[in-house]
């Protein structure tokens, strides 16, 4: 019987139920081996299972949970070890285990319904009960719905007067009202609420927590937060006097600290929206339009897009607290909070994406802010025949600005050229597309691996086998390339892979030789042909057994040219006089009769090559060759150029490409989805321009971070040669902040630097100190990068604000 010990803390200072226990803490023996197929059906259910509020789930460790999965496909179960949680489990002082601070769903645990963990640790065990055992329950935390509640939070509540009067109360789905009333009633007071006052405890100092009843308690608190309670008299005078951010302070005519050089507290794992609000903050032509509070005039708090003016109040308080000189540091409660009710992904503590924080806080304000109350109904239609490139664009942008028409607009948002061209038709259709962001491409690190070719001699002779040393992005020309030159000559070849039933895949010259969706050790064949391929039709040799119960052929295939236009019949002679020989002294066994040999001939038309199947008798009188007992000749590309440059990446975000399965596009001409290809170019730039540089890839196992250094213009950054706009006025611009990622995907931080006037800060969540100015050396932590385009005169507009705007 499985019972649920006592609760205690994590290491990351969260507190949860303590692992299920089994008697004796002794691990579980197996009992049955489970079969494949109920290993399938677990997979399955965990795939599929519904949260249900208060079911049981319980945590596996991504680690054991491959290795089950390779074991289950290899065909062997019995090496399925028990469960083993030691990867994701961590050991407090009192010698009980806790589950290790900030783990993610999929890259360091699965989850699994309880009904299939009974299934799993009923076949394979557990190597240690008390640690591999972990029991989470499913909740309904209010925003997001249904969750598993992996790291179970509690707050500590303390009263002000009497600090041995405290209490520690779980959270599940509170409101400040509801966790208010439990605390006062677990503490015994019964003043009037008037009176009372709820403060978080910073060492030595306090902050008043001044939120709505209704707020969700899960937006506030992060980790174990201590709250004091404290009670005021008549004259509004309690226990606690020294206060922290009470309330947002207006400028002061005489700052204690410069404005704006003001660090944003961490709340708890909170780096990422302090980096992107730091530098947001230093660009001058939108702070300055919250610090002199035009924003109020712009409020639209009855669209429907928007957070009923709420982001927009909170994120201009927030401007005049950070530029009141008055805080060396500010603890951004309420505007975390507020994000959190109108974006549920931001109201927890675990780590996000600072890119994707600024999206969403540059897509509210513009909504917030958006002085088109009514949005009129704008008809999308193709142009006209004729209509040149310019006026297409200048009616987009024009139709768009119907719609939207805020700060954010004015000053952040570009225009997109966007081509899509019909590989059948080759219609071509010509967009035009708002963008807020540049999101481009980076490269990731050019690394040489190993990877085999076999190169098959036609006329016959002894195949080569060569170990060529490349990169991934190394094509099947440049692969040749390396191979001729060991060779001392040119032959012509035909490349291809073949999968486990021999069936071949051609491979094109400009085809990476060991792309994404390859495994990099498959050896790559190449055949010579003995005629130019070009001005030629292609001819596949299979061999076959004499049933041919399925096209799988018995060797490799053999490739040959022969002119064009053949008959069927001249195909058929070719295969019998040319063809058979070659494949007989490629692949026969040695020591069979000639008589044993019978072969038949059979030609197919398979597109625009032909298909001659050898249908041999007896199949087994061929060797299964394919040229992996031969001594590897190295061959090995330079080592590729590690450092890149921003405008590397912007190309590469404007290069063509086709469009995939998922995303193909209905050409109006051929009335069918297509796979089109692809091209965007910058139109139109900003004045203020945010480029993000993708970073991070992601697919269903695994993520990971691109740490290619970047080479980062700081002055002068000339873009008017990257524009396909011929009337495109001059585009010079200038750094002004960048929002940096440190580390890891599971351990990752964020900062940011920024210029405030003439100097460069940095601003590591509530440290701020000088900096040197961030560009020049390349580097793989910027993240989002902050342009400002160079537009004469610059001037101050209010000098105590030490803020550059422009006339």
């Amino acid at each position: 019987q499985m019972t649920v010990s006592s609760n205690g803390s994590t290491t990351n200072g969260q507190t949860e139920e303590m692992d299920i226990d089994q008697e004796n803490g002794n691990p579980a023996k197996k009992q049955k081996l489970m079969s494949k197929e109920d290993f399938v059906k677990v997979m399955d259910d965990v795939e599929k299972h519904s949260l249900i509020v208060d079911e049981k789930w319980y945590l596996v460790s991504l680690n054991w949970w491959k290795k089950a999965e390779k074991a289950v496909n290899d065909g062997y179960m019995e090496d399925i070890q028990p469960i083993d949680n030691s990867k994701i489990s961590t050991r407090g002082i009192s010698g009980a285990f806790y589950l290790a601070p900030k783990l993610v769903e999929r890259m360091d645990f699965i989850p699994v319904p309880e009904k299939s963990f009974e299934v799993l640790n009923d076949s394979f065990g557990v190597v240690d009960a008390k640690r591999d055992i972990i029991e989470r329950l499913v909740i309904d935390d209010g925003l997001r719905g249904n969750r598993i509640d992996v790291y179970p939070k509690v707050v500590n509540v303390i009263l002000a007067r009497d600090r041995s009067r405290r209490v520690t109360l779980p959270l599940r789905n509170d409101t400040v009202g509801s966790l208010r009333e439990r605390a006062l009633r677990e503490l015994g007071v019964n003043e009037s609420l008037h009176k009372i006052r709820f403060y978080i405890e910073h060492g030595d100092k306090f902050e008043l927590l001044n939120v709505k009843d209704d707020d969700e308690v899960a937006n506030l608190f992060s980790s174990e937060p201590t709250v004091v309670v404290d009670i005021v008299d008549e004259n509004g005078k309690g226990f606690i006097s020294n206060r922290i951010n009470e309330s947002y302070n207006e400028i002061s005519s005489s700052p204690s600290y410069t404005r704006g050089v003001c660090g944003l507290s961490n709340l708890g794992n909170t780096c990422f929206m302090a980096s992107a609000v730091q530098c947001l903050s230093n660009v001058p032509q939108i702070t300055e339009y919250f610090l002199t509070d035009q924003y109020t005039n712009d409020l639209n708090e009855a669209n429907p897009l928007g957070t009923e003016g709420h982001l927009a109040k909170e994120y201009g308080k927030l401007m005049h607290a950070m530029w009141s000189g008055r805080h060396e540091s500010f603890v951004p409660r309420n505007f975390k909070s507020t994000i959190g009710k109108f974006a549920p992904r931001f109201s927890g503590y675990a780590q996000q994406d600072s890119q994707e924080l600024l999206a969403f806080l540059l897509d509210g304000l513009h909504e917030d802010l958006n002085r088109i109350r009514k949005k009129p109904y704008v008809e999308e239609k193709e142009p006209a025949e004729g209509t040149s490139e310019k006026a297409i664009a200048e009616e987009a942008w024009a139709n768009y600005r119907k719609r939207n028409d805020s700060i954010i607009v004015d000053k952040v948002h570009g225009q997109l050229k966007s081509t899509l061209v019909c590989p059948k038709c080759a219609k071509v259709s010509v967009k035009f597309d708002p963008f807020c962001f540049l999101s481009v491409p980076v490269p990731t690190k050019e690394r040489l691996f190993r990877t085999p070719i076999v190169l098959m001699f036609n006329p016959l002779k002894k195949w080569a086998r060569f170990a060529l040393n490349i990169t991934r992005t190394t094509t099947v020309a440049q692969a040749l390339d390396l191979i001729m030159s060991e060779l001392g000559e040119k032959i012509e070849v035909i490349v291809f892979t073949v999968d486990s039933m021999n069936r071949p895949t051609l491979m094109e010259m400009d085809d990476p030789l060991c792309g994404e969706n390859r495994n990099r050790y498959a050896i790559v064949y190449a055949c010579q042909v003995t005629r130019a391929i070009e001005g030629s039709e292609l001819v596949i040799a299979r061999t076959m057994g004499e049933k041919k119960l399925t096209y799988s052929s018995k060797n490799l295939p053999v490739f040959f040219t022969i002119p064009l236009n053949q008959s069927e019949e001249a195909v058929k002679e070719f295969g019998e006089k040319e063809i058979v020989p070659v494949v007989k002294g490629m692949f026969e066994k040695d020591g069979i009769e000639e008589e044993r040999y019978k072969c038949g001939v059979e030609v197919t038309r398979d597109g625009d090559k032909w298909m001659v199947d050898l249908i041999f008798d007896e199949v087994n009188v061929l060797e299964d060759v394919r040229g992996t007992g031969l001594i590897d000749r190295e061959k090995s590309m330079p080592e590729p150029k590690q450092d890149v440059s921003l405008v590397d990446c912007i190309n590469m975000f404007t290069k063509k490409e086709q469009l995939s399965e998922q995303d193909s596009w209905y050409c109006p001409q051929c009335k069918e989805h297509v796979l089109a290809t692809k091209k965007l170019d910058i139109w139109k730039l900003p004045q203020i321009l945010v480029v993000h540089l993708k970073r991070f890839q992601y697919t269903r196992w695994s993520r990971e971070k691109i740490d290619t250094p970047v080479d980062i213009p700081g002055k002068d950054f000339h873009l008017r040669d990257i524009l396909v706009n011929d009337s495109h006025e001059d585009a010079v611009y200038d750094l002004i902040a960048i929002s940096h990622h440190m580390g890891g995907l599971g351990g990752g931080h964020y900062t940011a630097t920024a210029l405030n006037g003439e100097t460069w800060y940095y601003f590591n969540d509530a440290s701020v100190s000088k900096a040197c100015a961030p560009y020049g050396t390349p580097s793989s932590s910027p993240y989002l990068l902050f342009y400002r385009r160079r537009e004469l005169p610059i001037i101050h507009s209010d000098e105590h604000l030490d803020m550059e705007t422009e006339d």
